[in-house]
């Protein structure tokens, strides 16, 4: 589990700079984001094989790292955005 939250925190900083770079700006940032995190939930369940009743449940495959990827995202997106557009 430790690797995959720093493995949402890392994904959250990268997606986050994504969304300065490419100016992607308010919902369609924040849906995109969502929608990562989405995809990334559904490829750690299945192509890597990650039984969640093992690791405690889908629940807790889900939650893992939540906060961290989005505090991430969302930190990294207003230093990049600023920056790129001071």
């Amino acid at each position: 589990m430790n690797k995959i939250y720093w493995g949402r925190l890392l994904l959250g900083i990268a997606i986050g700079l994504l969304c300065a770079l490419l100016n992607i700006k308010g919902l369609a940032a924040v849906l995109f984001s969502i929608l990562i995190y989405a995809i990334l939930y559904y490829i750690l369940k299945l192509a890597f094989g990650l039984d969640s009743e093992r690791l405690g449940g889908p629940r807790k495959l889900l939650l893992e790292g939540i906060g961290a990827y989005f505090l991430s995202w969302f930190v990294t997106w207003i230093m990049a955005y600023t920056i790129l557009m001071a």
